[in-house]
């Protein structure tokens, strides 16, 4: 008897023992998902995983006394001159520290290179063997002592490579400046204070005497918040948010007095549903003195950190809360079973049969994580099908997984069935995720065949994921030739780079890979100027019509401009007679056409006043769409809303997926060829605004309201800066005066070149068959850049930067700007022979007859 009782104990505590493994097994499962996450697989698999933790450490910089700029680690080699999300400003000891936390690696050594940004040159290495672990708790460290001399108010780049105990090399890149005095606590502190007092709701008065609350500034959002609303929305409303977490202040901009800078961090606030979790990204641009801090800039965006648990029942809707990501992309099936949206980086689905959100894709591990405030990747859907599967791509910096610390493109394929992840093709970049963006132009495809289409590097590539095979579908179309007519799934692209010579667009289908010419007549050009409303929008020219300037640029007047769909139709046409578009903008919904009409002796052209097209020729709605409340706490808030027939009777179960384990390598590599058109970037706050090939709209982006920035060039060379030119300056060193036989323009043009110590005779250029810039270029080896269009308060910041300047006034008349003052404009002209000053008024009339046409060089 006593033996059986022994015997069902056994068994008892032998269940017991199953039960806490089990236990265990799953509570660990829910732990490393990410704390947030019940795992929920559809069926048994066995070889599956779920996305590691990040692992990798990272960097922060202290300068002054104050910690700044936390740095994210690569662990491929980036393209370092490309690199401008941080600015490290130093003083003159030349010192700065170096905080590493390690993460889930250990940190053994480090080394750190200078280079010069406008040669490339390496200026200074540094191998440090031995790291400081005593000086701060929670990290190690080591302090850099640069040697190399250094300009002052010059940008350099820094590398940081670190080496971890498996031997593992992790790069961060970050630019330094020099300045004696550039106040770097001062400033950070202001702009803690500024964020403090807001959401402490304290130093009205002094708040008020920055902000620039506009009489109709009636906002109901606190999703965006900027310099002009009031004290109440800067102030948070009747919310009483709380810091939970924060990263160092990032600084994207420095100068001796001014500044902007970044603050990241999550806030906790009791909202109508329950504590809700935001990310909020705070932009501020000052200028500092020892007498007052002005506030230039001031800009807050809030987004709500999605939780399931914000569910509202009463009407069946999805809680996105406060956010500005309201044009999200939504998916779903035809009976609305499987709803897919992309919100703030993450892919989720509704499972309306199953009640459940399922988290198909995020890099998010922890509600409160103050990573979670820097987005710097996108998810993309591609297709879905009616059971819910779906193909879609994630781009950028990959914060945790298998690609951990690298920049690429990933496509996957998701299977509903058996809630499962599997990659088909990895496309690693050596580039940031700002610059990745700005690549792809959100142009990635998937086609039923399974062939992948992106279009980067000036390129549209197809990779066939069956044979492995990359193909350059077509090479050397730039950014503004190429366009996705995504409701016919084709792309159109011009192959002639030279509007006066287009005489046909090539349509290809990206299902099939046929193939069709749209040509022209023969005594016309037409070009593609972009999508539009998901068609194409296209010009057409007279040959007879356009016309070559003597400095070798072109116009190419177009007297019709058509929307086309994918068969050619056309669904609307604009044309004014005796009136001509030389090009499009974008702005509001609307498109912008620039314009010009024949001068009075018909030899030439004048610019006149722009007119425009409306962006959007139809209108659609979802069943599924996004929906707003207002509430007195939070204001609006927006909701996924769905039919109904969907309803909710409890709050849906929060499910994840897993991750399949391959056996092949699915790495692509596609490289950029040498073919790539010059385009200039705009950076605002750190992050890239636009990308263009006109050097005009980049600088005028960058001094607009939306821009405050910096604008680059495609080798990171500094072209354009604002708020940076002094009061007064002027170019030495000219070697003036006219030679026999030149024009006025080969004589600017060969000062300029002597200048920069090169002997050319500039009266073989032949402007018949060129233009100035790719005169520079090949003349003197440096990148000449096209000014045409910008004012002339913009055009001599080249001047501040020792840059003489030259200037067409017509078809016979050029001078070369060599300085300026508070009042005065200086510039040698050859018909005189002799330096001019005129007052800045007289010059920008003297200018703006023949569109302010300017030329200069990046150095």
């Amino acid at each position: 008897m006593a033996r059986k009782e022994k015997n069902r104990f056994a068994k008892v505590f032998l269940i017991i023992r199953l039960l806490l493994l089990v236990g265990v097994f799953f509570a660990a499962l829910w732990y490393f998902s990410g704390h947030y996450l019940t795992i929920r697989n559809f069926r048994n698999v066995t070889n599956v995983t779920t996305m590691a933790e990040s692992s990798i450490p990272y960097i922060s910089i202290v300068t002054q006394d104050r910690e700044i700029n936390r740095l994210i680690g690569y662990t491929s080699n980036l393209d370092w001159e490309l690199n401008r999300e941080t600015i490290t400003p130093i003083s003159s000891d030349k010192t700065f520290t170096l905080k590493i936390y390690e993460n889930k690696l250990v940190a053994k050594k480090l080394k750190y290179e200078l280079f010069d940004v406008s040669t490339g040159a390496l200026l200074e290495t540094v191998t440090v063997n031995s790291l400081n672990e005593t000086e701060f708790e929670d990290c190690k460290s080591t302090k850099v002592n640069i040697k190399a001399d250094l300009a002052r108010g010059t940008e350099y780049s820094v590398k940081i490579t670190l080496v971890t105990s498996d031997s593992r090399r992790i790069y961060y890149y970050t630019r330094v400046k020099l300045y004696e005095k550039g106040y770097v606590p001062e400033k950070i502190d202001y702009a803690v204070w500024f964020r403090d007092s807001l959401i402490e709701k304290k130093n009205q008065a002094q708040i008020e005497k920055n902000l620039e609350t506009k009489s109709n500034s009636n906002r109901t959002n606190f999703a965006h918040v900027d310099i002009d609303c009031t004290w109440t929305m800067a102030s948070w409303g009747n919310l009483t948010p709380k810091v939970v977490a924060e990263l160092p202040p990032t600084i994207t901009d420095f100068y001796e007095e001014y500044a902007s800078i970044v603050l990241n961090y999550i806030v906790e606030i009791n909202g109508d549903s329950g504590v809700e979790y935001l990310r909020v990204r705070e932009t501020i641009r000052l200028l500092y003195t020892t007498l007052r801090t002005y506030l230039y800039t001031y800009d807050r965006v809030t987004e709500t950190i999605y939780d399931v648990a914000n569910t509202y029942l009463y009407s069946s809707d999805l809680k996105l809360g406060i956010t500005n990501d309201t044009d999200m992309q939504i998916l779903t099936t035809p009976n609305y079973k499987y709803t897919a949206f992309v919100h703030n980086g993450e892919l989720l689905m509704y499972d309306s049969p199953q009640n459940a959100v399922v988290n198909i894709f995020s890099f998010r591990e922890d509600i409160k994580d103050p990573d979670v405030s820097q987005l710097d990747h996108n998810v993309k859907v591609l297709n879905m099908d009616a059971n819910g599967n779906l193909d879609f791509v994630v781009y950028g910096y990959m914060r945790r997984g298998e690609y951990e610390g690298r920049v690429g493109i990933v496509f996957y394929t998701y299977d509903r069935e058996n809630a499962r992840l599997t990659e088909q093709a990895y496309i690693p970049v050596n580039t940031t995720y700002q610059l990745l963006k700005d690549e792809l132009n959100d142009f990635l495809y998937k086609s039923i065949n399974k062939v992948v289409y992106l279009y980067m590097y000036d390129t549209l590539y197809s990779y066939n994921i069956t044979t492995k095979k990359v193909t350059a579908v077509a090479p050397g179309v730039p950014e503004g030739h190429f366009a996705y007519l995504s409701g016919a799934k084709r792309v159109l692209w011009q192959g002639e780079q030279d509007d006066a010579r287009s005489r046909s667009l090539t349509l290809m289908n990206l299902e099939s890979g046929e193939k069709q010419e749209w040509k022209t007549q023969d005594d016309e050009v037409i070009c593609l100027l972009g999508e539009i409303d998901r068609n194409a929008l296209v010009g057409t020219a007279k040959k007879a019509d356009i016309l070559r300037n003597p400095d070798g640029s072109q116009i190419v007047p177009m007297y019709k401009i058509e929307v086309v769909d994918a068969e050619r139709k056309v669904l609307k046409t604009y044309e004014d007679s005796g009136r001509y578009v030389t090009g499009v903008k974008r702005a509001d919904g609307v498109i912008i056409l620039e314009r010009v009409m024949k001068n009075a002796d018909g030899t030439g052209y004048v610019k006149i006043d722009s007119d425009g097209i409306s962006n959007r020729l139809s209108d659609s709605s979802l069943a599924v769409s996004v929906i707003n409340r207002t509430s007195n706490t939070a204001k609006t808030e927006y909701y996924i809303a769905f039919p109904s027939n969907i309803t909710m009777k409890e709050t849906p179960a929060f499910a994840g997926v897993s991750i399949t384990v391959l056996n092949s390598d699915t790495t692509v590599n596609i490289t950029a060829g040498e073919d790539i058109s010059e385009f200039y970037r705009t950076y605002s706050f750190g992050r890239v605004v636009t990308r263009t090939a006109s050097a005009a709209d980049a600088i005028a982006l960058a001094d607009s309201d939306e821009g405050i920035g910096a604008v680059l060039d495609g080798s990171g060379r500094i072209v354009w800066e604002r708020g940076v030119k002094a009061a007064r300056s002027s170019v030495t060193g000219l070697v003036l005066g006219v030679n026999e036989g030149e024009t006025q323009l080969a004589t600017c043009l060969r000062i300029l070149f002597r200048y920069l110590d090169y002997d050319v005779d500039t009266t073989l250029i032949d402007f018949t068959t060129t233009n100035v810039t790719d005169s520079v270029k090949q003349y003197v080896k440096v990148p000449g850049i096209d000014l045409t269009g910008v004012s002339v308060d913009q055009m001599l910041y080249f001047v501040y930067k020792k840059k003489p300047v030259i200037a067409v006034i017509d078809s016979v008349r050029t001078v070369l700007v060599t300085g300026y003052d508070a009042s005065n404009v200086e510039y040698y002209d050859p018909a005189l022979k002799r330096t001019v000053k005129i007052s800045k008024e007289a010059a920008k009339e003297l200018f703006e007859t023949n569109g302010n046409r300017f030329y200069s060089y990046v150095k």
